[in-house]
């Protein structure tokens, strides 16, 4: 016996008993078939889902605070409060890929989503969720050097640089990946935005 064949067994079995007057047995499973047919046509339409556009605004909220951390680390390291406006945009681009984690990982997240539509994906969601771990530490990095420089009084910009260069670098590969991988389930340019 499947888990629908069950599912329907136990509605049959608490309809009988009068435990819900108003809802007709296998009602429940007809309304989840019907939304997976819904998501199946829009899938070959290539139309988006809910959980893909969140997903689009966060994916456009990171690139705009790389967008600001990529010019301020590419402004001159000597003006007064270069430092500190590293600091700042290096925590805007955190916050960003923090709220772009929990959207893609969550429960109702974007990932869930991909692995129950094409499971064949499950490899390639296991290492996007493997580049969150190593970027979130690429951060933490590169936040423990920018209070490494401030504490000694160095005025040499070039590890601060090395480090956010290189994060931006990891985020501007991962932001591909996920391009690709929603590409590849949806139809839809998640990236159409940027």
């Amino acid at each position: 016996m499947t888990s629908k064949d069950a599912e329907w067994q136990l509605e049959l079995e608490e309809s009988a008993q009068g435990t819900d007057f108003f809802e007709a047995p296998g009602s429940t499973l007809q309304i989840e078939d019907a939304r997976e047919d819904v998501a199946k046509a829009r899938l070959e339409l290539g139309e988006s889902t809910p959980r893909v556009e969140t997903a689009r605004a966060r994916r456009h909220s990171l690139i705009t605070a790389m967008s600001r951390l990529e010019a301020v680390i590419a402004s001159p390291a000597a003006a007064e409060g270069w430092l500190g406006a590293v600091a700042v945009a290096l925590d805007e681009v955190r916050l960003a890929f923090e709220e772009h984690v929990d959207v893609t990982e969550g429960s109702d997240g974007l990932l869930p989503e991909i692995l129950q539509i094409a499971p064949r994906f499950a490899t390639e969601i296991e290492l996007i969720k493997a580049e969150h771990e190593g970027i979130g530490e690429a951060l933490d990095v590169a936040g423990l050097t920018i209070d490494s420089v401030l504490e000694i009084g160095s005025e040499d910009p070039q590890p601060v640089r090395d480090r956010v260069v290189t994060l931006l670098g990891r985020l501007g590969l991962h932001r591909q990946r996920g391009a690709d991988l929603v590409y590849d389930t949806y139809n839809v340019d998640i990236a159409s935005s940027d």
